[in-house]
């Protein structure tokens, strides 16, 4: 048996009330039980922000029409899309409007450079990690891990050298390790990736050198223990990255970071996800990777 959902369509912003309510409810009831086709959107679901008004169907699959709503594709949507279809409804591809958001999926991967027969670890960059402290050590290797795993030439992490020594054990024999100098930034070219494990502790040194990476025109990709140390100093981390170019940092929160940089509780920044990766980038002047379902980037 199927159940067919047309109850509201892309235009709902207002909370479901009666006699709408209770035929919502009823039919989250088969959920799982019968195959729930919602058309265009799930009732009771924003279209734009993808957050139940407080409640919405609970799809089996969502047959979504001329294009395919923001909404749908992030945050607490995924609870209440189900398998998302887009079906054209004859609706002219050019459209006399601008688009503020662009879904990409595996099929984008064919964009991506491809590798030359020729090229080698130098060609493919340097990445350097800022080493974690000693009880969060993991965060930092898993970093280096998938710097490795998406293309990274090669992988340094830097530390103190008590720090380091402990590491050497744990990394695999793929990633190098360099000790806290002003060596670190001969090199021209680098990915400077800091926070994951870090702590919050002695702030001034990991931004001190996030600086000297910043003046050097080195990327610099800022997560976790940075993310929760800047959330306390916002105005000097502004200034700072005033010094950059907005395409030369990017920030990486999950909502409960991105809760703390902006001041805000969890569910406000998931009852919006859009708004305020918007808010997080032009607050800072840089690229935001909202992360969460449906991972968010915002460029400034």
């Amino acid at each position: 048996d199927w159940i067919v959902d047309g109850i509201f369509g892309t235009g709902l912003t207002r909370e479901v009330q009666d006699p709408f309510l209770p035929w919502i409810q009823k039919t989250n009831q088969f959920s799982g039980k019968k195959w729930v086709v919602s058309i265009d959107v799930p009732s009771g679901l924003d279209s734009d922000t993808g957050h139940p008004n407080p409640v919405a169907i609970q799809a089996s699959e969502t047959i979504t029409l001329g294009f395919i709503k923001q909404g749908l594709v992030t945050g607490a949507a995924a609870d209440f899309v189900g398998h998302l279809t887009l079906e054209p409804i004859q609706i002219p591809r050019l459209i006399p409007f601008s688009v503020e958001a662009f879904l990409y999926g595996a099929e984008d991967a064919v964009k991506l450079p491809q590798r030359r027969p020729t090229s080698h670890k130098g060609t493919f960059g340097h990445v350097y990690v800022w080493a974690s402290k000693e009880e969060t050590q993991g965060a930092c290797i898993l970093s280096s891990l998938g710097a490795l795993r998406s293309g990274a030439g090669l992988v340094t992490v830097v530390g103190e050298k008590e720090t380091l020594n402990s590491l050497r054990k744990r990394l695999p024999p793929e990633v190098m390790t360099q000790t806290l100098d002003e060596k670190l930034f001969e090199s021209n070219a680098g990915v400077w990736v800091q926070g994951p494990g870090m702590g919050t502790k002695d702030f001034e040194k990991p931004l001190g050198y996030l600086e000297k990476a910043i003046v050097k025109g080195w990327k610099c990709v800022l997560d976790a223990d940075f993310l929760n140390a800047m959330s306390t100093q916002t105005k000097k981390i502004q200034s700072l990255f005033k010094k950059a170019d907005p395409s030369q940092i990017v920030l990486t929160p999950h909502p409960k970071e991105a809760a703390r940089l902006l001041g805000l509780e969890v569910n406000q920044i998931e009852k919006d996800r859009f708004k305020q990766v918007k808010k997080l980038s032009s607050q800072f002047h840089c690229t935001v990777v909202l992360k969460g379902k449906g991972t968010l980037i915002q460029a400034p």
